[in-house]
């Protein structure tokens, strides 16, 4: 009994040791390594692994309850990026620089891969939601208009519902792909990274009235992970095929998305106007990206969230992968949603309101 008391002692202190291990490494971003990807995306499931042992430890007696309680303490920097309660948003009316932004990977508009419960009215509901949120800005990924007949995601069509401006694949509006600003305010300074296949990233300045905001939509490295096929093998053969697919995209995507963050930054380092920064990250909220993103900007979830704020609409459907990040310097947040009731595609829409701060 000794024996095992002592054994599994030391096992806990070796998932104590590791645990600080992973608040370092997400707390300052020390290495971009993918081997520290994988343990920065554990921070989660360690947290609740402490919570369990901690209630346990309570129950038995063992004074190991106060370690666990620590580690449950030294998270608390990250909780706000995992849920939020209590945040209500701010009366947005009578705000004369307010602005309303929406963020959303749209697939593409593809009616034969949507989500939504009838794809025979698909594109009717889509716009009739569209038009309801009467934002100023949309930042949309995976945008491709002009595909079969899809005639109401044209850019006409945005153009007749008062969104004029629009930037992205290099300015050529005809041939949008990939992600896309379409704005009810001019835009200048356009700009565009090209990532490959649908994922890259657009910027351009917006001139409302006497200010500006820098405004970028982004789509990092997709992993295109099947993780029905992983959990549908039921064989140790199939399963470890899979489970080595999915490992090497995995891989792949954080040495990815590592690289696109190097021209991201020199991009938002290079705007002197306020910055919001929208897009599909394909990174959870404990990863090099995000950790990066957040030491210059705020993150609007963060701030004016409220539940979860889960993004994506199918498996493994509990992570956040969709984010918009601001200048908190010059811009404030007024408030924030994941709209999870929205179902038009692989991800749920982000829709945030900003104060503009003289």
């Amino acid at each position: 009994m000794r024996i095992l008391k002592g054994l599994s002692g030391f096992v806990y202190s070796v998932i104590a040791a590791f645990t600080l291990l992973v608040y370092g490494l997400c707390y300052w971003t020390l290495t971009s390594h993918w081997l520290a990807g994988f343990m920065m995306m554990s921070l989660p499931l360690l947290i609740l692994l402490h919570g369990i042992l901690f209630l346990l430890f309570l129950m038995t007696g063992s004074r190991r309850w106060m370690t666990a309680l620590a580690m449950l303490l030294l998270a608390y920097p990250f909780y706000p990026r995992l849920v939020k309660f209590g945040s209500e948003p701010e009366v947005t009316t009578g705000h004369e620089k307010s602005l309303k932004v929406i963020s959303f990977n749209v697939l593409r508009f593809d009616e034969k891969k949507t989500f939504y419960q009838d794809s025979k009215d698909y594109q009717d509901a889509f716009m009739k939601w569209l038009t309801e949120q009467d934002a100023d800005i949309l930042c949309f990924q995976e945008f491709a208009p002009y595909k079969g007949n899809r005639k109401n995601f044209s850019v006409s069509w945005f153009e007749n519902a008062g969104y004029s401006y629009y930037t992205g694949n290099e300015g050529n509006k005809y041939k949008l792909e990939g992600p896309a600003i379409i704005s009810r305010y001019p835009l200048t300074n356009q700009q565009y990274l090209d990532f490959g296949a649908l994922n890259g990233a657009v910027g351009a300045d917006v001139i409302i009235g006497h200010d500006t905001v820098s405004v970028f939509s982004v789509h990092l490295h997709s992993m295109t992970l099947n993780l029905g096929s992983l959990l549908q093998e039921d064989t140790y053969a199939g399963r470890k095929k899979e489970g080595r697919i999915t490992f090497n995209k995995m891989k792949e995507g954080w040495n990815e998305r590592k690289k696109e963050l190097k021209d991201l930054e020199t991009w938002l380092s290079a705007t002197r106007h306020p910055v919001i920064l929208c897009g599909d990250f394909n990174e959870t909220p404990f990863s090099y990206v995000y950790g990066k993103l957040g030491k210059t900007l705020h993150n609007a979830f963060e701030e004016k969230g409220k539940g979860f704020g889960f993004s994506f609409n199918q498996l493994p459907y509990f992570i956040s992968i969709d984010n918009q990040f601001f200048d908190g310097s010059r811009l404030e947040v007024l408030d924030f949603k994941t709209d999870n009731t929205v179902k038009f595609s692989d991800h749920y829409p982000l829709i945030g309101t900003y104060q503009l701060n003289r």
